[in-house]
């Protein structure tokens, strides 16, 4: 019975293979005699009638999450680029729904250009049925010569940027920019499985090869390019991320006392992380000290736990390992928000905790720290580097160190006060994203002035 089966699966796994060879062939066939058509791309990059620009830039963001951080960040990097730079067109690469992204339309030198991703929503099965690492290389292969071939071809492109690092292979002439924010899956290979470690090892190996410049949010991460890749530090330029406008710090009185209600919260009575879900993020753990924490403090019996991010990765592990706790009525998971409810939800917090296991930089303490609440958060290097002395640390793999943190900062006004003033002074390093985005503007032009060597 068990040779047979496993005799079905070998069969099933030649058909897929064969089907996957077929699919690819007529997907080769489409794009050669569909969207080989220089002139059609050409038109939708440049308009005929529009007025001619001096820079093409492509930028990839096709996998990008409508909510998500980078997102913000790359949103808020394009727009300052887009109205500092006019004679710059960018266009934006997207694959899905992005109406975050899809609203920088408004400037008259942005324009979103729809991809087809080729495996749609049968990717995950292919991944599950072939080799990661092997159909994960050919599938951004493929998508780079059906989506984006004719993008390269075209005399207008001046530079490819990459926002998040390694996600496409690009052995094209145009020049490009990677931007790296953090080495998670080499760094901490036991939250993956193997086969996705080396996976995006060679994709993000070959990915940072072909860049001709690479920016990375913070020395931690540079350094970590530069030991796991080999790449020369000279080829690396360090742009620590500067916040965007998605915390807002004046909120109409009404709308503060109504997301209150709705999450049954009162000022300074609750504890709060900002976070989707990621193995790394440490949510179970930080739930468990919490609980630690109520149970050893009868007096704050009423103190709450919001968890703020989309929580559906982790497939409702989150919320069940939650309500195996008697303080499961005082953890709240909130998860999108937008803006406006972020910055009200940070604001009124007694506290902030980030027990992350790894971060590249750490947008939400910075983010934290400027709206004038103080950070408890773990004691790794980027956090090191971002936060200095404007914090409480702990170790991520203890929870009573954690726990330990909470209480110090929970239980100590005097301490809270000087971790506001600290931690506020701090925040100002990061808050010019102006000074970000100009940054970014020369490493670009740098990149441009140089292609005609290439």
């Amino acid at each position: 019975m068990i040779l047979k089966k496993r005799t079905i699966i070998r069969i099933t796994k030649k058909i897929g293979k064969f089907v996957l060879c077929f699919y690819i062939v007529l997907l080769f066939l489409f794009s050669y005699t569909v969207l080989n058509t220089k002139a059609n791309l050409k038109d939708i990059l440049f308009p005929k009638n529009s007025k001619k620009m001096e820079r093409g830039i492509i930028v990839d963001t096709s996998t990008f999450d409508e909510y998500g951080g980078i997102t913000c960040l790359t949103k808020n990097l394009i727009e300052q680029m887009a109205q500092k730079k006019k004679q710059w067109q960018f266009s934006l690469l997207l694959d899905q729904k992005n109406q975050t992204l899809t609203k920088l339309t408004y400037l008259p030198n942005v324009k979103v250009i729809k991809i087809v991703n080729p495996f749609w929503r049968f990717q995950k099965i292919v991944f599950n049925l072939f080799n990661v690492p092997t159909f994960g290389l050919a599938r951004d292969k493929l998508m780079q010569l059906i989506c984006y071939g004719n993008v390269f071809l075209d005399d207008n492109i001046d530079l490819f940027w990459d926002p998040v690092g390694g996600r496409l292979i690009n052995d094209f002439s145009v020049p490009k920019v990677t931007t790296i924010h953090d080495t998670i899956e080499i760094d901490k290979p036991e939250l993956f499985d193997d086969t996705t470690v080396r996976w995006v090892k060679e994709r993000n190996f070959r990915g940072l090869k072909s860049s001709h410049k690479i920016i990375s949010v913070s020395e931690f991460t540079k350094q970590r390019i530069t030991d796991i890749y080999g790449i020369n530090e000279n080829r690396i330029k360090v742009i620590p991320i500067h916040l965007s406008e998605r915390v807002q710090y004046n909120s109409d009185i009404t709308k503060t006392k109504e997301v209150l209600k709705k999450y049954q919260l009162s000022k300074h009575n609750y504890v709060i992380f900002v976070s989707q879900y990621y193995p790394n993020k440490n949510h179970e753990r930080l739930i468990q000290a919490f609980s630690d924490f109520i149970e050893h403090n009868k007096a704050y019996s009423e103190l709450k736990l919001v968890i703020v991010g989309n929580m559906s990765r982790s497939g409702g592990i989150i919320e069940k390992f939650a309500h195996q706790f008697n303080c499961k009525n005082n953890i709240i998971f909130t998860e999108r928000v937008d803006n406006e409810k972020l910055s009200i939800l940070l604001k009124n917090a007694l506290c902030f905790v980030h027990p992350s296991l790894y971060e590249g930089f750490g947008m939400p303490v910075v983010e934290a720290m400027s709206c004038g609440i103080p950070i408890a958060c773990s004691k790794i290097p980027s956090f090191l580097e971002v936060v200095g002395d404007a914090a409480i640390f702990f170790n991520p793999y203890d929870v009573s160190d954690i726990e330990r943190a909470m209480s110090d900062i929970i239980k100590s006004p005097e301490l809270r006060n000087n971790l506001i003033k600290k931690g506020y002074e701090q925040s100002k390093k990061f808050k010019d994203s102006h000074t970000m985005t100009s940054d970014y503007i020369k490493v670009f032009d740098e990149v441009m002035n140089r292609k005609k060597n290439y």
